[in-house]
């Protein structure tokens, strides 16, 4: 907080920075309380402002705005076609405890003197979106000055300066972004936004989980290499353990060593998403989420708060449907920036390496991933293959030795 100069005169003004309090309570409080959102700016809210003054009789109060380069104490940044500073109010106290009420819009509205619509209320919903106010993303800053104000506008004894920050623009879209499958749920995978208050990301569907039946599926399918096999559950290795492992290798066990067919599953990651068991050949079928737009809130599906996230899943959706799916950041004051380009996918059951080789046989325990519901890119016919040859050598080998 910065301290305004006294003048010789005794009237004096501070705020009780710790009563400060606001209308609306519909954002999260936990970051930057008193900073100023779009959705505060939206919903017309108000800050109110405890005071404590002295030596007033006579004098009017007022609330002078500003940004970061402007000092609202002299009487030339608060009028004529130079003044920097805006008014946001102007009243006369009647008690040493006064409360101040000023409106958001009054304060981000940058009404200047020499503006016809200057003054406490001039502030408009226009101003909450216009580009004229935050033209970049990163938080503004902008100071209150709490004065009196004689009669020909120059300040009369102490006043108070109180900084606060206004942030109408959402973070940047996040970029890359692709889609992976897994059982009921897809995973997203992006690049990570620059933003400098990025706080996290949230998912937008198209439909939104449990909204399937209402919207109109969509879309071309290659169905020439879905078969029997492929139809119900995708095969592949999600990497964490060798599936060639070369550790020990006896006859209570089946582990492949380095001797063995050598075959290794596809790893579920590395997999192309053009050849999943089920591929789409059109454009992702929304006209909602449009890239470069905001998104429309009853499209929410999920969503991370980490701001270095780079992954993330959309859950309880249902198998072999399409969904159109994209991300927007969210700043530390709740803003949501534009979504980014669009991606789709059918969540599909997706089978590891392990769970294939133990419905072959198979009894080693460890050494082989064995999540089945990790969504990644769905495994090509090779994978089905690889996975069927590799289970039935284990089987086979097992035989021989006369495992039971």
């Amino acid at each position: 907080m910065l301290a305004l100069a006294a003048s010789a005169q005794a009237q004096t003004v501070t705020v009780t920075e710790s009563g400060i309090s606001r209308d609306t309570g519909f954002r999260s409080q936990a970051q930057n309380p008193l900073w100023i959102s779009l959705a505060d700016c939206t919903a017309d809210d108000v800050l109110h402002f405890p005071l404590q003054v002295a030596n007033y009789s006579g004098y009017s109060l007022e609330v002078w705005a500003g940004g970061a380069s402007a000092d609202c104490r002299t009487t030339e940044s608060r009028n004529g076609t130079a003044a920097a500073c805006w008014q946001a109010y102007a009243g006369t106290p009647t008690s040493i405890t006064p409360t101040v009420d000023i409106r958001v819009r009054d304060v981000i509205g940058q009404h200047h003197p020499y503006d016809s619509t200057h003054g406490p209320g001039a502030g408009t919903l226009a101003d909450c979106s216009s580009t004229s106010v935050q033209s970049a993303g990163a938080p503004q800053a902008v100071t209150l000055y709490f004065m009196f104000v004689q009669s020909g506008g120059a300040l009369a004894g102490s006043g108070y300066a109180w900084n606060t920050k206004f942030d109408l623009v959402g973070p940047t879209a996040p970029s890359g972004v692709s889609a992976g499958i897994g059982e009921q749920l897809l995973v997203l995978d992006w690049t990570q936004s620059v933003d400098t208050d990025l706080l996290g990301y949230n998912f937008y569907c198209d439909p939104t989980p449990g909204n399937e039946a209402a919207a109109a599926h969509g879309g071309a399918f290659d169905a020439s290499i879905v078969d029997a096999a492929t139809a119900d559950a995708i095969e592949c290795d999600d990497g964490s353990a060798s599936v060639t492992d070369a550790g020990a290798d006896d006859a209570a066990d089946a582990d492949l060593d380095a001797g063995d067919a050598g075959t290794k599953l596809p790893l579920c990651s590395s997999l192309d998403a053009g050849s999943d068991a089920a591929v789409y050949t059109g454009s992702c079928p929304t006209s909602t989420l449009v890239p470069g737009q905001l998104p429309p809130a009853t499209h929410y599906c999920g969503g991370v708060t980490s701001p270095t996230a780079t992954s993330g899943r959309i859950e309880g959706l249902q198998n072999f449907y399409l969904y159109s799916v994209a991300i927007a950041g969210v700043d530390s004051v709740g803003n949501v920036g534009p979504i980014s380009d669009i991606a789709c996918e059918e969540p599909q059951p997706v089978d590891d390496f392990f769970k294939l080789y133990r419905r072959a046989g198979g009894q080693a325990g460890g050494g082989f991933c064995a999540t089945s519901h990790v969504g990644q890119g769905a495994a090509s016919g090779f994978a089905l293959v690889a996975a069927v040859g590799v289970a039935t050598l284990l089987v086979r080998r097992r035989r021989r030795r006369g495992a039971p």
